[in-house]
């Protein structure tokens, strides 16, 4: 029995001779990670997830200054001077809707307004004067105010730009029924529609 406790402490001795011989740089500890928050979506396996670490160089955004120009004069209303030739009407004679000399004269001087004016919008109104039915006159206001139209835009007026109406002989410009009322009521009238596109 003494043997055998012998034989122990011997055992544990020689134990510890080994432990305490041993090279401490030798041994290695591996620390456990700590456990993380399982940040992926349950469906997902490991291999599916793939984090780029590329950079992207944002380009910074410059914001350029608008220079705000002023508005010319053609955009906005009519000066005096146009405004006063734009209201110049255009006689004929009468049960006429051909134009005179003078009536062409009066359209070459509105054509230089519809120049300065590249925006401006115009109605053409036709009118007689009360001799006739209204059905006819109606017919015939209309024929002058197309007239006006064609010379217009055959001198480089856009169509665009130009509407007609006839009156016949509503509105009167002038009351009466003599020659001097009749003259001054046989004419196209023009009204500024505004400024278009």
């Amino acid at each position: 029995m003494a043997i055998k406790r012998y034989l122990i402490l011997g055992v544990f001795f020689f134990a510890l001779v080994l432990v305490g011989c041993a090279d401490d740089s030798s041994v290695e500890v591996t620390p456990e990670p700590a456990p993380q928050e399982d940040m992926m979506d349950p469906g997902m396996d490991d291999t599916s997830m793939e984090i780029e670490t590329t950079e992207e160089t944002v380009e910074p955004v410059i914001i350029e200054e608008v220079v705000t120009e002023e508005i010319s004069d053609s955009n906005g209303p009519l000066s005096p001077e146009d405004q006063a030739i734009l209201e110049r009407r255009v006689y004929f004679g009468f049960d006429k809707y051909s134009l005179s000399p003078e009536a062409q004269a009066i359209l070459r001087e509105k054509l230089a307004v519809f120049e300065r004016n590249p925006n401006l919008r115009v109605q053409l109104k036709g009118y007689c004067d009360d001799r006739g039915t209204q059905e006819y006159n109606l017919a015939l206001g209309e024929r002058r105010a197309l007239a006006v139209y064609n010379f217009l835009v055959q001198n480089g007026v856009p169509s665009n730009r130009l509407e007609t109406i006839s009156y016949g002989k509503l509105f009167p410009a002038v009351e009466g029924s003599n020659p001097q009322a009749w003259s001054l009521n046989r004419r196209v009238e023009f009204e500024s529609l505004g400024e278009g596109q």
